[in-house]
């Protein structure tokens, strides 16, 4: 199983909050400090985060009902239980399995998580036969990075916070320390077996510039027809009718638009020659936006009521996103290659790994009740 596939334990929201907690954790000192590393780590700590609350990050669910303990898998010496599945992914087998009737879901689900569990195990019994550990003054440095992240004072409003929340403290440094023993790991196993080479960066390029491109944007003209105070509910579906007509005859040719702009504009964009002016994507208001950007150069888009006036907007032109030149995103297509690469390399340790370790999965032969 890929590590792409194996982030269906915990999917997150956005990597933004996850870099911030890899960058607060590189402070520590554990690992490594440049960009395309951080990124790399983020993605990382990302798998095994399953939000980016503050305890829901690093510590574990705490009492899932109707669990009876029992092992799930021998990795070497460790042994790894049923409560430990339930621990790391409780909700993800809960919200799994709630709306189906496959009585194998919940072991389906339950394999998925002792996968990840293998996986850690695997990599700590690494770090261990290559003697790197983390020191309690580690897990102080990445606990008082904690701290600042969430913008508490200092370590005890943190622990005090931690505790509010129902978890015990030990336990949510226990935590630090895996997060801090799985950034080692990459740092130190997997990282020397990743490079990044000017090629790969401008393929990416070739295939994913028009992401990091600017916003399009719309030249426009228009007009106004105002609305009369005094106009029911009748006249006004009576006068959305008519611009409807108006905009049927613009598009059909039937109209000439300056024309038209002149004989009907209400005094706001005839002194003009209808000229509106030019927008990016985004800049207008939701409908308005969506309204311009889908409607063809050279057409009138449906009427809009903007206060007390109907507006109708012609895209005279549409200017293409622009797209940014290669030196001034190679950084952040760098960290990109450096991220995938990093998980390509993290999948193939851990199969090999695999096969060199003496691993008994046990969970698979015990039949739900």
């Amino acid at each position: 199983m890929s590590l792409a596939s194996r982030t269906k334990v915990w999917p997150v929201a956005k990597a933004k909050a996850v870099s911030h907690l890899a960058s607060n954790l590189v402070q520590c000192g554990a690992v490594d400090a440049s960009p395309a590393h951080k990124m790399s780590l983020a993605s990382f700590v990302g798998y095994f985060c399953k939000s980016t609350a503050l305890v829901a990050c690093f510590a574990p669910t705490l009492a899932f009902a109707g669990v009876v303990d029992r092992v799930a898998a021998v990795v070497g010496q460790d042994v790894v239980t049923l409560s430990e599945i339930y621990d790391l992914g409780g909700p993800f087998i809960e919200q799994r399995c709630q709306s189906t009737l496959d009585s194998t879901c919940s072991t389906k689900a339950e394999l998925e998580v002792l996968d990840a569990l293998i996986q850690r195990a695997l990599m700590r019994q690494e770090l261990q036969r290559l003697e790197l550990t983390i020191a309690p003054e580690d897990i102080d440095r990445g606990v008082d990075a904690m701290a600042r992240q969430y913008g508490l004072a200092d370590r005890e409003q943190l622990k005090a916070q931690v505790e509010a929340e129902g978890l015990e403290w030990q336990t949510f440094r226990d935590q630090v320390h895996d997060q801090l023993q799985q950034m080692k790991f990459i740092e130190n196993v997997i990282r020397p077996r990743v490079t990044v080479t000017k090629n790969e960066i401008v393929d990416l390029y070739q295939r994913a510039a028009r992401d990091y491109s600017g916003p399009a944007a719309a030249e426009l003209e228009a007009f106004a027809l105002t609305i009369p105070d005094d106009l029911d509910e009748a006249g006004r579906l009576a006068m959305f009718e008519r611009a409807l007509a108006i905009v049927d005859d613009l598009n059909a040719g039937r109209r000439e638009c300056l024309a038209t702009v002149k004989e009907m504009d209400s005094g706001t964009y005839a002194p003009r020659d209808g000229k509106m002016g030019t927008f990016k994507k985004g800049e207008l208001n939701p409908s308005f936006d969506a309204m311009v950007f889908s409607t063809p150069v050279g057409q009138v888009g449906r009427p809009l009521q903007v206060g007390n006036a109907l507006l109708i907007v012609k895209v005279a032109a549409m200017r293409e996103a622009d797209v940014k030149p290669l030196e001034e995103i190679e950084d952040q297509l760098r960290e990109q290659v450096f991220e995938a690469k990093t998980e390509e390399a993290v999948a193939q340790w851990y199969q090999q790994a695999l096969r060199k370790a003496s691993v008994r999965i046990l969970l698979e032969k015990t039949e739900e009740p």
